[in-house]
């Protein structure tokens, strides 16, 4: 009954607008974090990680010329619903169920794409950058080949579902991996919860602002 109260973060009261002073910092890369009320999840630059990573399987994610990578884990049927209610929050909360790894391509910049959503940004270096990779290729199951295990389209014009190797409920939520995610990158901001967590960002990191 708790996940009705307090733990939705709110949408932006204005519409985002690139910084005007957000100069990036010198041989870093830019990463963002984003609020779609109970999920969050990671964006990166798939240029960056294409010419300052040494990842082999950026080719499995057929990025093709897309500028932005969003990265996000989570209860696969939340996933799948077009709207997501409370009796579904519940569920993935309080019973383990199968999880994903959902990652939408897009090339609008991330103020246009997720205006609608909260959003922080930061920059990380290169080596950190790959950390946080390394994190998100260890969640997704694998193929019998070593490939990492499409599961089909995504709930995106342009995504793909991919198995994730651990099961879904409240100790372990979108919001854990998230922080976990960016613990490799050197941001320290963690809770169950995406409201304490966008706060905790803004809190305890000095995003780019």
């Amino acid at each position: 009954m708790c996940a009705c109260l307090d733990l939705y973060t709110a949408r932006p009261t204005e519409p985002h607008l690139l910084p005007r002073f957000a100069p990036q910092q010198p041989k870093s890369v830019r990463v963002y974090v984003f609020s779609h009320g109970w999920h969050t999840g990671i964006v990166m630059q798939a240029g960056d990680i294409k010419k300052l990573t040494s990842i082999d399987w950026l080719d499995q994610l057929t990025a093709g010329d897309t500028d932005y990578l969003e990265f996000g884990w989570g209860d696969e049927q939340a996933y799948r619903v077009k709207v997501v209610r409370t009796g579904t929050i519940m569920k993935a909360m309080f019973l383990p169920t199968k999880s994903v790894v959902h990652l939408e391509r897009f090339n609008e910049p991330p103020y246009v794409h997720y205006s609608d959503s909260q959003l922080e940004t930061f920059d990380v270096t290169p080596a950190q950058l790959e950390s946080m990779l390394s994190v998100i290729e260890k969640t997704i199951s694998k193929d019998a080949s070593g490939k990492l295990l499409n599961i089909g389209s995504g709930v995106e014009a342009d995504s793909t579902f991919f198995r994730a190797k651990k099961l879904y409920f409240i100790g372990r939520s979108c919001n854990m991996w998230t922080a976990k995610v960016l613990k490799a990158g050197g941001i320290n901001a963690r809770s169950l919860f995406a409201p304490k967590l966008m706060e905790k960002l803004r809190q305890e990191v000095d995003p780019v602002r």
